[in-house]
């Protein structure tokens, strides 16, 4: 009877940890190098290396895009400022002895703005548009639209003020004069208003533009009255709206499979791995996994990238797997088990004793394994495993029989 290394349910819970420890657990047995075991797995005639698409993963991104990059036709970020169809500052304010109150007279002015990453990248004006949205209150959500599910169709307003500004720590500010917008649209409580703006590259952006801090900024008169003072004051206060969603669309192509499989997130590429792995099987009982990892050769060199891994709940049939299809697979049938990886000579090496465990302890069944790019990678880079020849994924373990 195997006992249990690992408590199951545990896998679950702890997530991050197993995503940052896995590879460093200590292994409660004094190892020397003779006790250990060392073998190959090699793919097989049932083993298999399968990409397949999805829609672009491109939410949680600390930076906001615009403009073109190699492999990608359109790059345009939407965002979604705090709703403001019955801002507070418009309400009348009274003193906690009502002999004062103060009320916004007039909106002086209100700016869309935002601030680019790369100060270089100037040159490379930004348009924005305005999603009137009579239908719905935003036209996106942060973690589900992309590419596919935003309605192009809506009706936009854009705006040509643009004003570019440079501060005294030589960061570039562009700005959009949306006064009107504001007051005609954003204000107007007897609609429901939309509060999205999309940021896109002009017709002369052929490159890719980072950007932070989108924001709304309303500049107003207030007009504070004392009631027994035949004097009123007049002051300017501004409101700032920043971001409450954003998110970068992109449009990733079609992707075209070969003898390579990849994974990427502005692509929407993920890959599927299985290899035989009956041999684990017929191990002795009681073992404990020193380690075990998953080697990709990369078709290009590499400083380091990280890799999303999950076992599937149940097994699937490569036919099974749709190259094209633009629908997210049902992530609710995967479970993540934590991987760290890194890089030697183009090998893209990746820990799986966790998977490897679970599976010598008949706590998976099959031997699927899905990878996705981390959301730290660059999102616009797609790394690729060659599976062709010499360099065919292989896995290597080593265990100790403690018996």
């Amino acid at each position: 009877m195997k006992k249990l290394f690992y408590a199951f349910p545990i896998l679950w819970i702890f997530i991050p940890i197993l995503f940052f420890s896995c590879s460093e657990e200590p292994i409660p047995y004094e190892l020397s190098e003779g006790d250990v075991i060392s073998f190959r797995i090699d793919p097989d005639s049932t083993s298999y290396f399968r990409s397949y698409q999805t829609a672009p993963e491109m939410g949680g991104l600390s930076e906001l895009y615009y403009g073109k990059r190699d492999g990608f036709s359109e790059i345009y970020s939407l965002v979604e400022v705090y709703p403001v169809s019955a801002p507070f500052f418009l309400d009348t304010t009274y003193s906690s002895d009502s002999t004062s109150y103060y009320f916004v007279d007039s909106i002086e002015s209100v700016t869309f703005s935002l601030t680019l990453v790369d100060s270089s990248n100037s040159q490379y004006h930004p348009v924005l548009s305005y999603f009137s949205g009579d239908v719905d209150t935003t036209i996106f959500l942060e973690n589900e639209s992309s590419f596919y599910t935003v309605d192009s169709t809506l009706e936009k307003i854009e705006f040509d003020s643009l004003i570019s500004s440079t501060d005294t720590l030589e960061n570039v500010h562009f700005s959009f004069d949306v006064t009107s917008l504001f007051n005609n649209y954003m204000l107007d409580t007897t609609r429901l208003s939309s509060y999205t703006f999309k940021i896109s590259g002009d017709g002369e952006t052929d490159s890719l533009v980072a950007f932070t801090n989108p924001k709304l900024e309303v500049h107003y008169s207030i007009n504070n009255v004392i009631t027994d003072d035949a004097v009123d004051s007049t002051w300017i206060d501004t409101v700032t709206f920043t971001a409450k969603y954003e998110l970068t669309i992109v449009d990733p192509g079609i992707w075209a499979e070969d003898t390579t499989f990849s994974i990427g997130r502005a692509k929407g590429v993920k890959s599927i791995l299985r290899f035989n792995l009956d041999t684990l099987s017929m191990l002795p009982d009681n073992i404990i996994f020193k380690d075990a990892d998953l080697y990709l050769k990369c078709d290009t060199t590499i400083n380091s990238f990280k890799v999303f891994a999950y076992p599937l709940k149940d097994s699937i049939s490569i036919n099974d797997i749709d190259l094209f299809s633009v629908e997210q697979m049902d992530t609710t049938a995967l479970e993540f088990i934590g991987a760290t990886s890194s890089t030697v000579d183009s090998l893209l090496i990746l820990n799986v004793r966790d998977f490897v465990n679970y599976i010598y302890l008949n706590q998976l069944t099959h031997y699927e394994l899905q990878l996705s790019s981390s959301t730290g990678n660059d999102p616009f880079s797609t790394l690729t495993f060659i599976n062709a020849g010499p360099f065919k994924p292989y896995i290597i373990m080593r265990y100790v029989a403690t018996n």
